[in-house]
């Protein structure tokens, strides 16, 4: 993936030799290595050529030596950057002649909710992968995709999010400039949120391991509901002993439908008896009448008799709510409400929980807790290209888990478990991998993967 090398001690090797530093076996196609980082071996130095090392990395496992000592480098699998086997054009205008594949890594969406999009084509197959990334323009505001288009329904769709990527982890991005010894390459933060795929290294940490803070990882989306914002806490008040400490799991959304299906009932409730009411006092004025007409000799004999309507009966009141609901606003606010350790202080209110522990802090929002990773199906039927239906639920919004219509822009807003601040910029990592080596892909000019995205 990365080489190494000291300036200070001749490398082996012979004088005026090219190497490329990236794993052939990997990529299969050594034309493909995709701008691997290639080292040009003077007679005493492996230095980089600059015209390919920007941005540029390719396997996932590197060997490279120090003098008599090898250094071993592992790489994440599930953190991979925009050039990982992977070329792009840049610009509006898509090149579908198959030497470049994927378009544009950074697609900034302004707040205004001008849309973007990302495009991969031509060259995306078995043997490669296109990765985008969506930045919203500001803290107001989180990105959204949708995929319009899928001529190749087989690849994996995968999509790493964060508010914040000084919260991605400890060392978890790129530097924007190179390392002495390192051909690591400039990763300038004008150009995306560039992350750190070093996992593992020996002897040496002036390039430093990631060690990425995940909260969720959701490889399957059909674990949550549609739309769901995370798993909530509640106090179950069971009897016995623990009945005050006593506390219950359950995906958010269960516990949304739960309150909205009392709120639809009480508004049935409200609607009926408004219309008793009304019934009501129709009775109650015809029966006045009537009486009145029957207390007055000559409007008994001579006045038609008052038509009287059926005595309307009163609706019985549904039962009152007391089971748990999502307290959102006693956290999504500049002053948020702690976790009680006690279901009598705590109440009825459900809390989003991200930490390991039971402790208020496992409750309460922070920036690292927005840092997520999961996968989405790329259709709804992979025995054919997407369409209207199969692609009717392809899609997803910041901050929400599962996969479903409620996972599009349409019906749900980006979410954030807390009160969003100035210098907090939104982003997804949206990453096409291909499943097999043997995929044929996007193989002709027209055949794309589109993914249209908005804030």
């Amino acid at each position: 993936m990365f080489g190494k090398v000291t300036l200070a001690t001749a490398t082996t090797g012979a004088t005026g030799a090219v190497y490329a530093l990236c794993v052939v076996a990997n990529v299969e196609d050594p034309s493909k290595c995709n701008g691997g980082v290639k080292g040009f071996k003077g007679t005493t130095t492996l230095s980089a050529a600059t015209a390919v090392i920007s941005y540029r990395v390719v396997s996932w496992v590197g060997i490279t030596s120090k003098g008599n000592a090898t250094y071993l480098w592992k790489f994440n699998n599930d953190v991979l950057l925009a050039s990982v086997m992977q070329t792009a054009w840049t610009g509006t205008t898509a090149t579908e002649d198959g030497t470049k594949w994927c378009g544009d890594f950074k697609v900034t969406l302004a707040k205004a909710g001008t849309a973007g999009s990302a495009k991969a084509t031509n060259g995306l197959n078995g043997k490669s992968k296109c990765t985008f990334q969506f930045l919203a323009e500001d803290y107001t505001v989180g990105p959204t995709i949708t995929i319009s288009k899928a001529d190749y329904v087989t690849a994996l769709v995968q999509w790493v999010e964060w508010i914040d990527s000084a919260a991605l982890g400890t060392d978890a991005v790129l530097p924007a400039t190179s390392g002495a010894n390192y051909l690591i390459g400039d990763f300038a933060t004008t150009g995306g949120v560039f992350f750190n795929p070093l996992t593992d290294q020996d002897g040496d940490t002036k390039w430093k391991k990631a060690v990425y803070t995940i909260s969720v990882t959701e490889k399957d989306p059909s674990v949550s509901y549609a739309g769901s914002r995370g798993t909530a806490n509640f106090y179950n008040k069971k009897g016995g002993v623990f009945s005050d400490t006593s506390i219950s799991s359950i995906d958010s959304s269960a516990i949304i439908a739960n309150v909205n299906y009392k709120v639809d009932e009480n508004n049935k409730y409200n609607s009926v008896k408004s219309t008793y009411e009304s019934d009501k006092t129709k009775y109650n004025d015809a029966v006045t009448k009537e009486n009145a007409r029957l207390a007055d000799v000559f409007k008994a004999a001579f006045d038609p008799k008052v038509t009287i309507p059926t005595r309307p009966t009163s609706p019985s009141p549904p039962r009152a709510f007391d089971g748990p609901y999502m307290a959102f606003d006693k956290i999504i606010t500049a002053s948020p409400t702690a976790w009680e350790l006690t279901a009598a202080k705590q109440g009825n209110a459900a809390y989003l929980k991200f930490g390991t522990g039971l402790v208020a802090a496992d409750y309460q929002a922070a920036t690292k807790y927005a840092t997520r990773l999961g996968y989405i199906c790329m259709t709804s039927d992979s025995s054919k290209v997407g369409d209207t239906t199969t692609l009717a639920s392809s899609g997803r919004v910041w901050g929400r888990l599962g996969q479903g219509t409620a996972t599009l822009a349409t019906n749900s807003s980006p979410f954030y478990y807390g009160k969003t601040v100035t210098g907090q910029i939104p982003g997804m990592m949206v990453s096409l991998l291909p499943n097999a080596p043997a995929d044929t892909g996007l193989a002709a000019t027209g055949k794309q993967i589109v993914i249209d995205a908005k804030a």
